[in-house]
């Protein structure tokens, strides 16, 4: 016969396991299979299946070694990288196919290939160069794979730079992804198999990436500092490292400038890849016009625009601001059309934006820098007398007069 404290332990231990029961993954229940633990990709699978991502097939097999049709490809890779509402997009030959939503995910996605026949060949199995491309893709990775192509030396003897998945391939094996065992050679055209998709997007998965301003570089301990990550500033060891970039690929000691990185690093955070984002041309403009605000008005500009000679100001200016545009490393066409308003030639970088950067540095309403733009002189006049106002009155107002005691006593 039970007693009370008994029958309270029995009843506490029911309810946790009915807790447990509600919360642990249906597909937990189901493991192992019974044809998984022999696999090398035992690991990969289990987490893919408690995670809800991978299933088996009703006999209680995951059938590791069979080879992976599209169809079951994505709806594996579509669960590991969820995007977006899903698609309304249908394939003639996946009308009524249980994978036809992912399928159709994919492929606006840019990770699969549809044909111009509107069709997908959703039971066709996938092949390694294809899986490559398509995990890429879902991780946004791009530009990689094109930078990759055009810089990178073939990793695999059977995957020259002529392959349509070059790229993606080169970016696959430098993150990892592909199995321990194809090393040296791919067979890229062989079919994948569902223990190598497992261990695939569980190794994809798995990645961290990181994105920040390359703040310094120690060479010594083999550690670079990236800022943008809202702890601050985050370190990375270095074993090697190449880094690329729109022009090729250059080792991680040979950063300068502190560009803005992206790194991919594993789960114990050391990085696999690295590429350095190209600066905008709106950036570039944005900077030199930074540099050169200084200059952009001499002392003679000022008397002139005080006098209202608006012509004679804005033509000096004009040649001196041309001048040091193209000192600054500007296209003579790029500066002329920067000082000729030429709005469309700089579709990147509005009026608007123009004046509120010379504007800012140099204190200076961008209303009084666009009416000069507009050889709005009226306006420019009025802006200037009413700045000229403004700051008159904040001189005698805010600032001690002569002889008097500054704010802090001294």
């Amino acid at each position: 016969m039970t007693t009370a404290r008994q029958r309270a332990a029995i009843t506490c231990i029911a309810a946790l396991a009915l807790a447990l029961t509600a919360l642990w993954p249906a597909a937990a229940l189901a493991l192992p299979f019974s044809d998984v633990d022999p696999s090398w990709a035992r690991e990969s699978i289990h987490r893919l299946v408690e995670t809800g991502i991978a299933s088996g097939y009703p006999d209680g097999t995951f059938r590791p070694e069979k080879a992976i049709t599209r169809g079951e490809f994505a709806q594996m890779a579509a669960a590991a990288f969820p995007q977006g509402e899903p698609s309304a997009r249908v394939f003639a030959d996946a009308i009524d196919h249980p994978a036809r939503r992912e399928l159709a995910q994919l492929v606006e996605r840019g990770a699969l290939d549809a044909g111009a026949d509107a069709t997908v060949r959703p039971d066709d199995p996938i092949t390694r160069a294809e899986a490559a491309h398509a995990l890429i893709a879902l991780m946004d990775l791009d530009p990689l794979p094109a930078w990759a192509a055009a810089a990178d030396e073939p990793l695999f003897s059977d995957v020259g730079r002529d392959h349509p998945a070059f790229g993606a391939v080169q970016v696959a094996a430098r993150l990892n992804l592909y199995p321990p065992f194809l090393r040296g050679q791919l067979w890229p055209q062989e079919s994948l198999t569902r223990a190598e998709a497992a261990y695939m997007v569980d190794a994809a998965r798995r990645l961290e990436r990181h994105s920040g301003r390359l703040e310094r570089i120690d060479e010594d301990r083999r550690v670079l500092w990236l800022s943008g990550s809202p702890q601050g500033q985050r370190s990375f060891p270095i074993s090697e490292l190449d880094v690329f970039t729109p022009e090729g690929r250059l080792p991680w000691t040979q950063l300068e400038g502190g560009p803005h990185l992206h790194v991919v690093a594993n789960r114990f955070g050391r990085p696999l890849i690295a590429w350095a984002e190209p600066e905008r041309r709106a950036d570039g403009w944005r900077g030199t016009l930074r540099e050169i605000a200084a200059v952009f008005l001499t002392p003679e500009q000022v008397r002139a625009l005080l006098d209202g000679d608006w012509e004679e100001a804005t033509e000096e200016a004009k040649v001196t601001l041309y001048q040091q545009l193209v000192a600054r490393g500007l296209r003579p066409w790029e500066a002329d059309a920067l000082v000729s308003q030429d709005w469309g030639a700089l579709q990147e970088l509005g009026q608007a934006r123009v004046a509120e950067l010379i504007g800012d540095y140099l204190q200076v309403s961008p209303h009084l820098v666009s009416a000069i733009f507009h050889r709005d002189w009226a306006a420019a006049r009025d802006h200037a007398q009413m700045e000229a106002l403004e700051r008159l009155l904040q001189a005698r107002l805010f600032e001690p007069a002569s002889g008097d005691p500054s704010p802090s006593g001294s």
